[in-house]
């Protein structure tokens, strides 16, 4: 666990790095908080972490994308295998769904887990019961991101989210064209708002309302974030990766995109 005052943060995080064909967990593409990190009084819920320190490290191989659900994470890993469970003891359970291609985007929800799953023309964004059990399919061609918003499924396409229904029916199209063609990654920043990084691209991050398309703050304070999850309801979590063997972990506030008091840790 890692002390902040008075209140405790559970969080994983997940890369790859390839030394004499042994993969080892040291950059971050995916970020992930569990509940306790968005649980808690008021005043902790806006709170400035003091200190932090990265506490667990579990090494698999080829990890791609990563999320948290129900005291378990679940990692998606390489081209052609499959999506691991790592329970809180940190017992990996392998093959709990088998993917023929390469996951990009990985979200757990009701039950339910949403993987964008890359092929040669389109990403796939397939929703599957814990159970392996395969719901239904969502066909994307210039997929570059995903997130839940108010039970809605949320998809960054080249300038424009993709909003459907949990149970797959396309509601509407928010034009943004802030969003461009580089990685992204989403957060649901609390709400009709979500926040967006974009890796070599500026602005590199921004909040942006999907009920008014209003982008309501740029942001270039972390220049090449890779991942972006909400700690708490002031502040979010952004990465950025150094090198191979070095991580920052910058805390914004997210009513503004300003970095928290120039607070940064580095990590790995």
């Amino acid at each position: 666990m890692i002390p902040l005052e008075e209140h405790d943060y559970d969080f994983f995080m997940l890369g790859v790095e390839a030394r004499n064909a042994e993969m080892k967990i040291t950059a971050v593409d995916d970020i992930i908080i569990s509940a306790a990190g968005t649980s808690g009084s008021d005043s902790q819920q806006h709170r400035l972490p003091t200190s932090m320190k990265l506490v667990k490290k579990k090494e698999i191989k080829m990890p791609s994308r990563v999320c948290h659900y129900k005291g378990n994470t679940y990692v998606a890993r390489g081209f052609g295998m499959s999506i691991a469970k790592i329970d809180g003891d940190g017992r990996i359970t392998e093959g709990i769904i088998n993917v023929i291609t390469f996951v990009n985007g990985l979200i757990a929800h009701d039950d339910r887990l949403y993987a964008a799953i890359r092929d040669f023309h389109q990403t796939n964004v397939v929703v599957y019961q814990l159970s392996d059990k395969m719901v239904h399919s969502l066909k994307h061609i210039n997929f570059k991101a995903l997130t839940v918003f108010r039970d809605q499924l949320v998809i960054a396409e080249v300038n424009k989210f993709i909003i459907h229904s949990l149970t797959g029916e396309r509601l509407r199209v928010v034009g943004c064209n802030q969003l461009g063609t580089r990685k992204v990654s989403l957060c649901h920043a609390g709400g009709d708002s979500i926040i967006v990084t974009k890796c070599d691209a500026s602005p590199a991050m921004l909040k942006f309302n999907l009920a008014t398309a209003a982008v309501e703050w740029t942001s270039n304070d972390v220049k090449q974030p890779s991942a972006v999850a909400m700690l708490n309801k002031k502040y979010a979590l952004v990465t950025e990766n150094q090198s191979s063997d070095h991580v920052k972990l910058f805390i914004i506030d997210q009513t503004n995109g300003e970095n928290g008091f120039n607070r940064f840790y580095m990590l790995l």
